[in-house]
C-alpha cells in the first residue's frame, strides 16, 4: 500500500475461493487505487503472474510517482510505475 497524490495504491494477489484448495488459480499480481477527493475505487489490474511462494519478494515502494520492483512468473524482477491515471 502506499499514497500518491490523490490516491492510495495496493498492490495485492487477490486469493480465489476455489473448492478444492488444491486447485487455486496461479498467483496473480494485481493493482487498484482509491481515489480520495472522489471516494471511489479504480478498476482492478493485473500486472502478471508471480513467481511461487517459496522465493517470493515483497513489493518495494516510492513515490511520486508510485514505483515498485515485484519478482514475476519468468524469474525476472519486473519494474512497474504508476500514475495517478
Amino acid at each position: 500500500m502506499a499514497l500518491g497524490g490523490d490516491r492510495l495504491w495496493f498492490v495485492y494477489k487477490p486469493r480465489a475461493l476455489a473448492w478444492p484448495p488444491s486447485a487455486t488459480p496461479p498467483p496473480v499480481l494485481e493493482v487498484t487505487s482509491y481515489d480520495l477527493r472522489a471516494g471511489s475505487w479504480g478498476q482492478p489490474l493485473a500486472l502478471g503472474e508471480t513467481f511461487g511462494k517459496s522465493r517470493e519478494i515483497l513489493p518495494i515502494f516510492s513515490t511520486p510517482p508510485l514505483d515498485f520492483a515485484y519478482l514475476m512468473a519468468d524469474e525476472k524482477i519486473r519494474y512497474f510505475m504508476l500514475e495517478n491515471e
